[in-house]
């Protein structure tokens, strides 16, 4: 059992439903069982389960991940970064606030395998995420390449966010970088229950994670409210 499991365990066990309905489960198994942190057995046994087979693979992808040693949270993180690489950021956005020092030190782990491979330049008074994502639209693909922006795969960048330019009478705009912390308040409301007309419709957390990063990564504060009323969004009433 790693020394992090609780933490890891806090951190899954948050994004359960985004494990359940929104990754290929069946391809994060195979790509643990090639690392060796889950047994063929066990492979065979989820894959070959046919009743509720998403919600028993996310089931054991959480109990396994936090106890099977020091490994498994980042073969994890490793079978995910290709085609999840939103996710293995706010995974690890999530561990900054249970274990700052592990998460820091696997931001640095994963940045030193993407650097090494394939470095990212930064533009002068351009607005920089820290992880550029891979398969880019069609109309931000020429935007990509001229900030030099590495395809098909993600890069984590070692700068911070820059936003905003002052004038240089004297030359070109010079960016310079906000020091407030936090740079302002986000609250995301996350609606999964629905009624009336759109009763049947199946709400899922991956909409709140992704706009929940996008706000960390600009140095917002961010609150997430759950399944709240139009009434109550509207006077902030219990």
């Amino acid at each position: 059992m790693t020394t992090h499991s609780q933490a890891i365990s806090n951190v899954l066990a948050e994004y359960k439903n985004t494990f359940q309905w929104h990754t290929e489960l069946e391809d994060i198994l195979l790509c643990l069982k090639t690392k060796g942190i889950i047994h063929d057995d066990e492979y065979h046994e989820m894959v070959e389960e046919t009743r509720e087979r998403r919600k028993k693979q996310t089931l054991f992808l959480l109990r396994v991940i936090p106890t099977r040693g020091d490994n498994a949270f980042p073969a994890l993180l490793q079978c995910l970064m290709e085609k999840y690489s939103d996710l293995v950021q706010a995974l690890l956005t999530s561990l900054e606030s249970r274990d700052r020092p592990y998460a820091m030190e696997l931001r640095r782990r994963f940045q030193e395998v993407d650097s090494s491979s394939q470095p990212c330049q930064r533009q002068p008074g351009s607005y920089s995420a820290e992880t550029v994502t891979e398969r880019p639209r069609k109309d931000e693909d020429a935007r990509g390449r001229a900030a030099g922006n590495a395809q098909g795969r993600s890069v984590i960048l070692s700068t911070p966010i820059s936003v905003g330019i002052t004038s240089n009478p004297r030359g070109p705009p010079d960016a310079y970088k906000m020091s407030a912390n936090p740079r302002g308040k986000a609250l995301v409301i996350s609606n999964s229950d629905f009624h009336g007309s759109m009763n049947d419709r199946p709400g899922t957390d991956i909409d709140a994670v992704k706009i929940r990063y996008l706000f960390e990564k600009l140095h917002f504060s961010v609150d997430v409210e759950e399944d709240l009323t139009r009434q109550v969004s509207r006077c902030g009433c219990p």
